[in-house]
């Protein structure tokens, strides 16, 4: 038994409307079946964000990653993030909201730095 559908759920992408008496005027945006039959197919799978925004959104990277996502660049272990982050190890993390995150870029510097601890980090950072 196929699950029901709740009012204003699309239908599924595959289902494809040729037919114009399948069409009705609670389809769509209120649109007549006389309307909506003069297209000749219409698949939801067809519909596609704007070329430019998806070059543009595929060359983005992260700004600012959390403690997960830290764990993640790191190869370690979330407890490990949060250890060495409690003990001062890691560089200082900016608070944006409630969230606590990490700038990539630092990351990625203070490794090239050799990881110093966070006193000796923020000396560096100074010097710079």
């Amino acid at each position: 038994m196929a699950p029901r559908q709740k009012p204003g759920d699309l239908p599924p992408a595959e289902h494809v409307y040729a037919d114009p008496h399948e069409l009705s005027t609670n389809s769509f945006s209120g649109a007549t079946a006389r309307d909506e039959a003069t297209h000749d197919e219409y698949r939801l799978s067809d519909v596609q964000a704007p070329s430019n925004a998806r070059a543009l959104h595929g060359s983005l990277s992260p700004l600012t990653v959390d403690a997960e996502g830290l764990a993640g660049l790191l190869g370690i272990s979330l407890r490990t993030v949060r250890k060495l982050n409690a003990s001062a190890r890691l560089p200082r993390p900016v608070s944006l909201g409630r969230r606590r995150l990490w700038s990539v870029r630092e990351i990625e510097s203070w490794l090239e730095k050799g990881a110093p601890g966070r006193d000796r980090w923020e000396t560096l950072k100074q010097d710079r």
